[in-house]
């Protein structure tokens, strides 16, 4: 299941000067092409994310 931002757990850490500051994690994957493009990019398309799929899958890489 899926967590709401509002529902993720934050840490509180409290500096030398007193200060505090409230961290969360967040993590984001980007994947580029060997001439430099987004896949995303080709992955918004229909026929592309389709062409790219099954190129996976040939080289063993399963839909899951």
């Amino acid at each position: 299941m899926r967590k709401n931002l509002a529902d993720v757990d934050k840490v509180k850490v409290k500096l030398a000067n007193g200060n505090t500051r409230t961290i969360q994690h967040t993590g984001a994957s980007g994947f580029w092409s060997p001439d430099g493009n987004p896949i995303s990019a080709a992955f918004g398309a229909p026929d592309t994310r389709r062409q790219l799929l099954e190129g996976l899958e040939k080289k063993s890489y399963g839909i899951e």
